[in-house]
């Protein structure tokens, strides 16, 4: 099994993704990391990593059945100094650098964005305050709907 291993901070992570990634796979299913949903097999509650899980409160972003709805959730974010925040498309090259989804609710997530934040600290920026990040669900608007 793969060592994990300490990235310090600015630092390109590509390397150590690949070791992240063969490391859990012994954990989750045996699909390898991948954005396509279908490269996961659909769960059913039984499979060890999902066994603890309620899937009905999924609402069908394990087994495809979930329809985009509603504005989704509101991201609030509070940067300083030194941080830039954009909002960016799916073409964003940025996007899925930091790894790849291990399971099928990720990929499916993955895959159902139209819009990302990305925040980017300056390489040798010495932030002042921490980046706060609140992801809020819109109520009565859910994102994802049977």
């Amino acid at each position: 099994m793969a060592e994990a291993q300490n990235i310090p901070a600015g630092s390109t992570t590509a390397g150590s993704i690949a070791v992240a990634a063969e490391s859990t796979v012994a954990t989750r299913m045996s699909a390898p990391p991948s954005f396509d949903v279908a490269d996961f097999p659909v769960p059913h509650g039984r499979e060890e990593e999902w066994r603890f899980t309620p899937l009905e409160r999924l609402r069908g972003l394990h087994d495809g059945t979930a329809v985009a709805s509603g504005e989704g959730v509101k991201v609030d974010i509070e940067a300083p100094e030194g941080v830039t925040v954009e909002t960016v498309g799916r073409d964003d090259e940025r996007l899925g650098r930091a790894g790849k989804p291990v399971d099928r609710v990720a990929a499916q997530a993955y895959s159902s964005f139209e819009k990302a934040s990305v925040v980017t600290v300056a390489k040798d920026a010495v932030l002042a305050e921490p980046i706060r990040i609140a992801v809020h669900g819109r109520a009565g608007s859910p994102s994802a709907t049977r």
